[in-house]
């Protein structure tokens, strides 16, 4: 899956799509949407996810699909 496409489709569940790098990912940068801990991430594409706990949340994250450099100047602006 293209980060477009994984940005498009997490954007219609009505979560917003972020940067991450997760463990043993070693600064590797990835599409991710943070999520309440009830959130059971069922309507986001299951394909390539993972799912690791934030403390009081959950991060849903694909680390196989890297983050462009445009979404990631998106982020901090």
């Amino acid at each position: 899956m293209k980060a477009k496409e994984l940005i498009d489709k997490i954007r219609k569940t009505g979560r917003t799509p972020t940067v991450y790098s997760g463990r043993f990912m070693y600064g590797k940068r990835c599409i991710a949407c943070r999520a309440e801990i009830e959130d059971d991430g069922r309507s986001l594409p299951k394909s390539g996810m993972i799912v690791d706990s934030l403390g009081m949340g959950r991060i849903f994250y694909w680390p196989k699909v890297e983050a462009p450099q445009w979404f990631i100047d998106e982020q901090k602006a």
